[in-house]
């Protein structure tokens, strides 16, 4: 009688966690910025310094994990807007250098309320997994005033929907 009650829970909580939706969207504010974005998951945040365009700067990163993929936003500020340029382009050699791209494909992007910059790029890139196997990451960075941006989804191939809802809830306000 008692296994057939823990059966009946098991195969109860399997049947709910099935019946999950994977990507539950919902807005989210970046921390201390004008930006906001769409995420399937609650995000977790943490920073760090390090140095980028030229200064040493407090990198912060919103991120969650959902459905094999890695959805995250990383912001910074320079201090000078000149300075934004630079960062966005050592910011998105890094990305690519430390996924060992094997190839990659930049687009120029426009994101209303961003700066016009020729280092506002969307990306499109295959490399290696830490542990081998393909690595899929679409990417953008992009700059407003002294803000640097980068919004990343990477790890098993997204589905097409995932990466356009990603992308297009990128908004200022």
């Amino acid at each position: 009688m008692r296994s057939a009650i823990v059966a009946t829970v098991c195969l109860a909580a399997l049947i709910l966690a099935a019946c999950g939706p994977t990507f539950n969207w919902r807005e989210t504010s970046i921390s201390d910025t004008s930006l906001s974005a769409l995420f399937p998951c609650k995000p977790q945040k943490a920073s760090r310094r390090l140095a980028l365009g030229g200064a040493e700067v407090e990198l912060h990163m919103t991120s969650c994990d959902a459905g094999g993929i890695t959805l995250a936003i990383g912001h910074a500020t320079m201090p000078e807007p000149a300075m934004a340029g630079p960062a966005l382009l050592q910011w998105r050699e890094a990305t690519l250098a430390g996924m060992r791209a094997k190839s990659s494909n930049a687009s120029p992007l426009r994101l209303a309320g961003a700066n016009e910059t020729p280092q506002s790029v969307r990306v499109q890139a295959l490399g290696i997994k830490p542990g081998g196997g393909e690595l899929a990451l679409e990417a953008a960075w992009f700059a407003r005033d002294t803000e640097v941006f980068g919004a990343l989804l990477y790890g098993d191939a997204p589905s097409p929907d995932v990466v356009d809802t990603f992308f297009s809830g990128l908004k200022f306000r």
